[in-house]
């Protein structure tokens, strides 16, 4: 009964307008994009994999406009045309999570199969007679929808990045990159459903004049000098940061900024301790900031160096690009797992496998190793080598934090291959060889 509602709904909400007039569907695409999770405490089993989908606006040529959600940590992307089978492999060029758009491109050029979406950064209507086109996952079919502006005073002040329209639709499911009009005029596209304080049928929307910057400049710069909040008072006092002033500390060299530098505006924009700015009455982080609004190549920058107030000239540059996700790397002997630490690239013994070889060593987990056999480790060949080509009678392993963990090398060597069966590990180390 239940199942047929939901259909009886859908049906509906396709009948809520008429297509005779405007049909948006030949500049619409469906975007199928693949994630990959993996496991670092057992990194040698299958990563989990999750499909999403969602919708895109086509610009000319390969190039499709999206919400970020609908890409978001993709490891494969692949776009539909609304009306074909179809499916062409894409590419995520660019990402601006301030303003929650990405850009997929296509080696081929779909303008016989697609119609541009024109638009400009002019202010829409505020008309009441919206539409939403978007793809629905439950039944991975194309449908439409009326939908109402939501206005509430208890969301006043409430951060959403740039997300400064908010809809209500009759059900929610449109995926991310769902198209709004107003007529036959693009308004923006749906960035995701709900939040902390929206009811479920309630949608963010990306404006047009959001998405008419990004398209423009795509690839945005900011700076990405690493830094330190200065909220601990103690903190303050130490750094020399002057009474009444907030900021941060810098960490890091960058161009003409020094690590232990006292950051305390960007253009005329002061920041807080923890690098937040006001900009048009929202509360936002100054890196995404300037990568919503930089248009120069240089900022002006108020900074305190060696307690003496300055004003410099910053260049500005891109954010690295997100690393895409490979399987960890890790070695496992006699029910050891080593593996690096993603961020630093260090050794770490990450945990051990609950064995009765093992048995004492369980609650060891998370520690940078030191040395193996009194050799220093700096790589994971390095503890293959110190272990497999050991002529001692026993292994010694040392942390950093001081723990010792000792292995009879014989008896190591017998309990290898029983640990490795025993988790269903296929291979010792990755990568291979």
């Amino acid at each position: 009964m239940m199942k047929r509602l939901f259909f009886l709904c859908i049906a509906h909400a396709r009948a809520l307008c008429s297509l005779d007039s405007f049909d948006p569907y030949p500049s619409l695409v469906e975007i199928v994009s693949t994630t990959y999770s993996y496991h670092s405490t057992a990194p040698w089993s299958p990563p989990e994999v999750e499909q999403k989908w969602g919708a895109g606006i086509f610009l000319g040529k390969g190039k499709i406009l999206t919400a970020v959600e609908a890409v978001r940590d993709a490891e494969t992307v692949y776009i539909r045309c609304a009306q074909m089978p179809e499916l062409f492999a894409a590419e995520v060029v660019a990402r601006s999570f301030p303003l929650g758009l990405a850009l997929v491109e296509v080696d081929e050029d779909l303008s016989t199969l697609l119609t541009p979406l024109s638009f400009s950064q002019e202010p829409y209507p505020r008309v009441d007679n919206l539409h939403i086109y978007g793809y629905f996952q439950r039944t991975r079919r194309w449908y439409h929808s009326k939908a109402n502006w939501f206005v509430t005073g208890a969301l006043e002040g409430h951060l959403f990045p740039s997300y400064v329209e908010i809809l209500q639709v009759p059900f929610r499911g449109f995926s991310p990159g769902s198209a709004v009009f107003a007529g036959d005029q693009f308004v923006g596209i749906v960035a995701g459903f709900g939040g902390p304080l929206l009811p479920s049928t309630c949608s963010l929307l990306i404006p047009a004049s959001d998405i008419y910057s990004f398209v423009q400049a795509p690839v945005r710069k900011t700076l990405p000098a690493s830094y330190q909040n200065l909220t601990n008072p103690a903190l303050r006092t130490y750094c020399g940061m002057p009474d009444g002033l907030e900021g941060i500390r810098i960490l890091e060299d960058w161009e003409t900024l020094e690590a232990g530098d006292l950051l305390l505006a960007i253009d005329g924009h002061s920041l807080n301790n923890q690098g937040l700015l006001l900009h048009e009455g929202y509360t936002i982080a100054y890196i995404d900031f300037l990568l919503k609004t930089a248009e120069e190549e240089t900022v002006l920058c108020k900074i305190v160096r060696a307690g003496e107030r300055k004003t410099v000239e910053v260049p500005l540059a891109p954010l690295k690009p997100t690393p895409s996700k490979t399987p960890p790397h890790y070695y496992v002997y006699a029910g050891l797992l080593f593996a690096c630490d993603q961020e630093t690239g260090k050794v770490l013994l990450k945990r051990v496998l609950p064995d009765a070889f093992t048995l004492g060593y369980e609650y060891v987990s998370d520690v940078l190793i030191d040395t193996v056999n009194d050799q220093k480790v700096y790589t994971l060949q390095d503890v293959s080598l110190s272990l497999e080509n050991h002529g001692g009678a026993y292994h010694q392993i040392r942390t950093t934090s001081g723990n010792l963990l000792v292995l009879d090398r014989d008896e190591s060597t017998l309990a290898h291959p029983h640990i490795l069966k025993k988790y269903g590990i296929e291979s010792e180390r990755y990568p291979h060889g």
